[in-house]
């Protein structure tokens, strides 16, 4: 018998996908590898662009996940992990992505483009988000096009009632990232916009347009939350929207943001932002 995390593997129950869950709707990386590639055959990241993709494992384990408890969690084990495929936007929504800590467990996203976590409230999968994770965009990327993490729903379905804390987002090497956080939920105005948001305790590194943007986001609280090391833009923050009373940002309350650029906080009401000290 072994052990995953400190859980005794008796806990351990076999899902209707194969896979085996800690309990029900929560999963280990190291399990969804096992299921997807099978038991020996994977790796974590060795070097630039080498090792085994948990995109396609994440996608099984959240396959697993919507078919049984709907959302759920996966636990990122502790190292340093390839992405180069990301999970399925549909399926990520609701659920949340844990590591062991943003200096634990690293992901490191092998594309110049596209989006390494895309949550989208699909289908009304709201909830979900990342914690205890770091993102890594691969060396070699240059001036990408790629965004580490993205919260774009429709006029119907956004992804509200988000968590997001002790992030440490960056690049490897001379890479930049286009965005790294990137929330607009300005294509919904009934109810209106990305709804409920807290990011605490993230770092954003490394940009090269904007290093936060939230466009037509209601009732967020950022706390701890810094922009640094971009390239021109890419230490701007933007609290924004498109210009009408539904589609701009409302209720944000930010606490000890920083920021290497500008904040743009334009087409927005009942936004507070605070560094308050006595020295």
């Amino acid at each position: 018998m072994r052990f995953i995390f400190g859980l005794i593997a008796a806990l351990l129950i076999s899902s209707a996908y194969g896979q085996t869950a800690i309990t029900p709707g929560l999963y280990a990386l190291t399990d969804c590898m096992d299921y997807h590639y099978g038991a020996g055959n994977w790796t974590k990241r060795t070097g630039v662009g080498q090792g085994s993709d948990i995109g396609p494992a994440l996608t099984d384990c959240l396959t697993a996940i919507r078919g049984s408890t709907g959302r759920g969690r996966i636990l990122v084990n502790p190292g340093v992990w390839l992405m180069t495929n990301p999970p399925t936007t549909s399926l990520l929504s609701g659920n949340q992505i844990e590591g062991f800590g943003s200096q634990s467990s690293k992901v490191v996203y092998n594309q110049s483009g596209g989006i390494a976590f895309y949550f989208s409230g699909s289908n009304g999968f709201t909830g979900g988000g990342i914690r205890g994770l770091g993102i890594l965009l691969e060396q070699g990327m240059g001036d990408s096009t790629a965004y580490a993490i993205a919260l774009i729903g429709n006029s119907q379905y956004q992804p509200d009632q988000s968590l997001w804390e002790d992030l440490y987002i960056s690049a490897l090497g001379e890479s930049y990232w286009w965005e790294t956080f990137h929330v607009d939920g300005t294509a919904r105005t009934v109810p209106q916009g990305v709804r409920v948001g807290s990011m605490h305790n993230v770092q954003l590194f490394r940009s090269h347009n904007v290093g936060l943007y939230l466009a037509n986001v209601v009732q967020w609280d950022i706390v701890n939350v810094g922009v640094y090391v971009g390239m021109g833009s890419g230490n701007d923050v933007y609290i924004t929207g498109s210009g009408t009373q539904l589609t701009n940002s409302t209720q944000v309350d930010a606490i000890r943001l920083q920021y290497g650029g500008q904040l743009n906080a334009t087409n927005c009401s009942k936004v507070r932002v605070n560094y308050v000290g006595v020295c």
